[in-house]
């Protein structure tokens, strides 16, 4: 295990050499990811919900199995 002052220092030279425009640059790819995510979970929840009240053609309501 690193020691602690050790580990400190790293992750201290790591956050001076990380300029803010990076940080921006990481922080708006994540976002990018988590609408993403949250976009294709809604249409999967949207489906399923269609499906539970039959208001999708069979064929889609065929290929969703409840467990």
């Amino acid at each position: 295990m690193i020691p602690f002052n050790i580990q400190y220092d790293i992750y201290e030279m790591i956050a001076y050499r990380v300029t803010d425009k990076l940080i921006q640059q990481v922080q708006s790819v994540q976002n990018a990811a988590a609408r993403l995510i949250t976009g294709v979970e809604f249409k999967m929840a949207s489906l399923v919900y269609q499906v539970l009240s039959s208001r999708v053609p069979c064929y889609l309501a065929d290929d969703i199995h409840l467990a």
